[in-house]
């Protein structure tokens, strides 16, 4: 999955049960919809890797990225991985940790 672009993610996996309103292949849909504009080309064609490093975010709060020229404004619902580490103040080391060994060491090959 490291490896694998947000566009194979979303066509591959069905959207969570919990949404019963919702068909299971939501996610193919929306991304045939928006694969039409080169601005969503562009993200679904990053790798999950690059995503994961806007999430990350130096451990720093994000509430806005950038990404080819636009300016994203993140909901007060959207939670980057500064508040990962301070839900969870007591295993936030172990979380740095394992993120650098899993995720921040194979980024270098991307």
């Amino acid at each position: 999955m490291k490896n694998s672009t947000i566009l194979d993610i979303l066509k591959n996996i069905d959207i969570s049960d919990k949404y019963k309103h919702c068909d299971k292949d939501t996610n193919k849909m929306n991304v045939e919809d928006l694969i039409k504009y080169s601005w969503f080309q562009k993200i679904f064609n990053m790798k999950y890797l690059e995503i994961f490093l806007y999430y990350y975010n130096d451990k720093k709060p994000l509430n806005e990225l950038t990404l080819f020229g636009n300016k994203v404004i993140l909901s007060e619902k959207t939670k980057s991985f500064y508040y990962l580490l301070k839900k969870n103040e007591e295993s936030k080391e172990q979380i740095i940790y394992f993120c650098k060994l899993i995720y921040l060491t194979t980024i270098k090959d991307i």
